[in-house]
Protein backbone atom coordinates (compact mmCIF):
# COMPACT_ATOMS: atom_id res chain seq x y z
CA UNK A 1 0.00 0.00 0.00
CA UNK A 2 1.14 3.55 -0.71
CA UNK A 3 -0.41 6.11 1.66
CA UNK A 4 -0.43 9.68 0.39
CA UNK A 5 -0.13 12.52 2.90
CA UNK A 6 -1.50 15.95 2.01
CA UNK A 7 -1.53 19.19 4.01
CA UNK A 8 -5.19 19.90 4.76
CA UNK A 9 -4.79 23.26 6.52
CA UNK A 10 -2.22 25.55 8.09
CA UNK A 11 -0.12 26.11 4.99
CA UNK A 12 2.70 23.75 5.91
CA UNK A 13 4.64 21.36 3.75
CA UNK A 14 5.11 17.60 3.53
CA UNK A 15 8.28 15.73 2.61
CA UNK A 16 8.10 12.11 1.43
CA UNK A 17 4.33 12.29 1.22
CA UNK A 18 4.13 8.81 -0.38
CA UNK A 19 5.41 5.87 1.66
CA UNK A 20 4.99 2.10 1.49
CA UNK A 21 3.86 0.23 4.58
CA UNK A 22 6.42 -2.05 6.20
CA UNK A 23 5.96 -5.63 7.38
CA UNK A 24 3.84 -4.41 10.29
CA UNK A 25 1.62 -2.28 8.04
CA UNK A 26 3.08 1.02 9.17
CA UNK A 27 3.95 3.85 6.77
CA UNK A 28 5.60 7.03 8.04
CA UNK A 29 5.61 10.35 6.24
CA UNK A 30 9.03 11.74 5.44
CA UNK A 31 8.42 15.00 7.30
CA UNK A 32 5.72 17.51 8.14
CA UNK A 33 6.66 21.18 8.48
CA UNK A 34 3.99 23.37 10.00
CA UNK A 35 2.96 26.65 8.40
CA UNK A 36 4.34 30.00 9.52
CA UNK A 37 1.07 31.22 11.02
CA UNK A 38 0.51 30.18 14.62
CA UNK A 39 -2.58 28.01 15.08
CA UNK A 40 -4.12 24.78 13.88
CA UNK A 41 -2.52 22.62 11.18
CA UNK A 42 -3.91 19.45 9.63
CA UNK A 43 -2.46 16.60 7.57
CA UNK A 44 -4.53 14.01 5.73
CA UNK A 45 -3.35 10.49 4.92
CA UNK A 46 -5.19 8.56 2.25
CA UNK A 47 -5.12 4.96 1.07
CA UNK A 48 -7.05 3.85 -1.98
CA UNK A 49 -10.35 2.30 -1.04
CA UNK A 50 -10.15 3.37 2.63
CA UNK A 51 -11.55 6.46 4.33
CA UNK A 52 -8.81 9.09 4.85
CA UNK A 53 -7.58 9.98 8.33
CA UNK A 54 -6.44 13.38 9.59
CA UNK A 55 -3.59 14.35 11.89
CA UNK A 56 -3.62 17.69 13.70
CA UNK A 57 -0.90 19.86 15.21
CA UNK A 58 -0.78 23.30 16.74
CA UNK A 59 1.85 25.81 15.68
CA UNK A 60 3.06 28.12 18.45
CA UNK A 61 4.88 31.45 17.96
CA UNK A 62 8.65 31.44 17.76
CA UNK A 63 11.12 33.53 19.73
CA UNK A 64 10.57 37.31 19.93
CA UNK A 65 11.99 38.95 16.82
CA UNK A 66 10.46 42.43 16.72
CA UNK A 67 9.25 45.10 19.12
CA UNK A 68 7.06 47.87 17.75
CA UNK A 69 4.88 50.68 19.08
CA UNK A 70 1.23 49.70 19.28
CA UNK A 71 -0.58 52.61 20.97
CA UNK A 72 0.11 55.90 22.72
CA UNK A 73 2.85 57.65 20.74
CA UNK A 74 3.06 61.38 19.93
CA UNK A 75 0.44 62.53 22.44
CA UNK A 76 -0.38 65.85 24.09
CA UNK A 77 -1.41 66.25 27.73
CA UNK A 78 -1.63 69.00 30.34
CA UNK A 79 1.39 69.32 32.63
CA UNK A 80 1.27 67.18 35.77
CA UNK A 81 -1.35 64.88 34.18
CA UNK A 82 -1.40 61.36 32.69
CA UNK A 83 -1.26 61.00 28.93
CA UNK A 84 -4.70 60.16 27.45
CA UNK A 85 -3.62 56.75 26.09
CA UNK A 86 -1.19 54.53 27.97
CA UNK A 87 1.72 53.60 25.68
CA UNK A 88 1.72 49.98 24.50
CA UNK A 89 4.08 47.80 22.48
CA UNK A 90 3.58 44.59 20.55
CA UNK A 91 6.05 41.71 20.31
CA UNK A 92 6.10 39.36 17.30
CA UNK A 93 8.20 36.45 16.07
CA UNK A 94 10.05 36.34 12.74
CA UNK A 95 6.84 35.35 10.92
CA UNK A 96 4.67 38.11 12.41
CA UNK A 97 2.94 36.01 15.06
CA UNK A 98 2.17 37.73 18.37
CA UNK A 99 4.32 36.39 21.21
CA UNK A 100 2.79 36.23 24.69
CA UNK A 101 4.58 35.96 28.03
CA UNK A 102 7.40 38.35 27.12
CA UNK A 103 8.51 40.93 29.70
CA UNK A 104 8.55 44.53 28.47
CA UNK A 105 10.08 47.33 30.53
CA UNK A 106 9.16 51.00 30.21
CA UNK A 107 11.55 53.72 31.43
CA UNK A 108 11.32 57.50 31.47
CA UNK A 109 13.98 59.41 29.55
CA UNK A 110 12.84 62.87 30.62
CA UNK A 111 13.16 64.18 34.19
CA UNK A 112 9.99 65.08 36.04
CA UNK A 113 7.75 62.40 34.56
CA UNK A 114 6.54 59.51 36.71
CA UNK A 115 5.65 55.92 35.81
CA UNK A 116 3.51 53.21 37.35
CA UNK A 117 3.39 49.59 36.23
CA UNK A 118 6.60 50.03 34.25
CA UNK A 119 7.18 46.27 33.90
CA UNK A 120 4.52 44.39 31.97
CA UNK A 121 4.14 40.96 30.34
CA UNK A 122 2.72 40.62 26.83
CA UNK A 123 -0.78 39.19 26.59
CA UNK A 124 -2.23 36.72 24.08
CA UNK A 125 -2.18 39.46 21.43
CA UNK A 126 1.51 40.09 22.08
CA UNK A 127 0.87 43.53 23.62
CA UNK A 128 2.19 45.07 26.83
CA UNK A 129 0.77 48.33 28.17
CA UNK A 130 2.34 50.57 30.80
CA UNK A 131 0.19 51.18 33.86
CA UNK A 132 0.62 54.97 33.88
CA UNK A 133 2.72 57.75 32.35
CA UNK A 134 2.34 61.09 34.12
CA UNK A 135 4.08 64.09 32.60
CA UNK A 136 6.08 66.55 34.69
CA UNK A 137 5.23 70.14 35.58
CA UNK A 138 7.32 71.71 32.80
CA UNK A 139 5.63 72.38 29.48
CA UNK A 140 8.18 70.52 27.33
CA UNK A 141 8.45 67.33 25.29
CA UNK A 142 8.84 64.06 27.22
CA UNK A 143 10.19 60.70 26.08
CA UNK A 144 9.60 57.14 27.20
CA UNK A 145 11.55 54.02 26.22
CA UNK A 146 10.12 50.51 25.95
CA UNK A 147 12.51 47.58 25.83
CA UNK A 148 12.52 43.79 25.58
CA UNK A 149 15.64 41.71 26.15
CA UNK A 150 17.52 41.06 22.91
CA UNK A 151 15.53 43.54 20.81
CA UNK A 152 16.05 47.23 19.90
CA UNK A 153 14.10 49.61 22.15
CA UNK A 154 11.32 51.86 20.87
CA UNK A 155 10.63 55.44 21.97
CA UNK A 156 7.35 57.21 22.73
CA UNK A 157 6.96 60.99 22.90
CA UNK A 158 4.42 63.31 24.51
CA UNK A 159 4.10 67.08 24.61
CA UNK A 160 3.07 68.73 27.87
CA UNK A 161 1.02 71.90 27.57
CA UNK A 162 0.48 74.58 30.21
CA UNK A 163 -2.53 74.34 32.48
CA UNK A 164 -5.06 77.11 33.22
CA UNK A 165 -3.82 80.70 33.78
CA UNK A 166 -2.86 81.28 37.42
CA UNK A 167 -0.75 84.45 37.54
CA UNK A 168 -0.17 87.64 35.56
CA UNK A 169 3.10 89.54 36.00
CA UNK A 170 4.56 92.68 34.45
CA UNK A 171 7.01 91.77 31.73
CA UNK A 172 8.11 95.15 30.35
CA UNK A 173 7.25 98.86 30.20
CA UNK A 174 6.61 99.76 33.85
CA UNK A 175 7.56 103.08 35.56
CA UNK A 176 8.53 105.00 32.43
CA UNK A 177 8.90 108.75 31.89
CA UNK A 178 7.79 110.33 28.61
CA UNK A 179 6.80 113.79 27.43
CA UNK A 180 3.06 114.43 27.64
CA UNK A 181 1.13 113.64 24.49
CA UNK A 182 3.75 111.17 23.26
CA UNK A 183 3.80 107.34 23.42
CA UNK A 184 6.01 105.59 25.96
CA UNK A 185 9.28 104.20 24.69
CA UNK A 186 8.62 100.60 25.81
CA UNK A 187 5.20 99.15 25.19
CA UNK A 188 3.81 97.58 28.39
CA UNK A 189 3.67 93.79 28.34
CA UNK A 190 2.52 91.12 30.77
CA UNK A 191 3.25 87.42 31.09
CA UNK A 192 0.52 84.91 31.87
CA UNK A 193 1.63 81.67 33.56
CA UNK A 194 0.01 78.59 35.01
CA UNK A 195 0.47 77.32 38.56
CA UNK A 196 3.81 75.78 37.60
CA UNK A 197 5.28 78.87 35.95
CA UNK A 198 4.70 77.82 32.35
CA UNK A 199 3.68 80.51 29.90
CA UNK A 200 0.08 80.10 28.77
CA UNK A 201 -0.62 80.79 25.09
CA UNK A 202 -3.90 81.98 23.62
CA UNK A 203 -5.07 84.01 26.64
CA UNK A 204 -6.91 87.26 25.88
CA UNK A 205 -5.38 90.21 27.77
CA UNK A 206 -7.09 93.61 27.92
CA UNK A 207 -5.12 96.80 28.64
CA UNK A 208 -6.97 99.90 29.82
CA UNK A 209 -5.88 103.26 31.24
CA UNK A 210 -6.69 103.95 34.88
CA UNK A 211 -5.25 107.49 35.27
Amino acid sequence: LVPIAVVASGGGAVAGESATTDATGVATVGGWTLGTTAGANALTATVAGVDPITFTATGTPGAPASLTKHLGDDQTATVDHDVPVSPAVIVKDAHGNAVSGVTATFSSVSPGATLAGATQVTDAAGTATIGRWKLGTAAVHYSLLASVAGLPSVSFTAKATASAPATVTKQAGDEQTTTVGLPVFVRPAVRVTDAHGNGVAGVQVTFSTTA
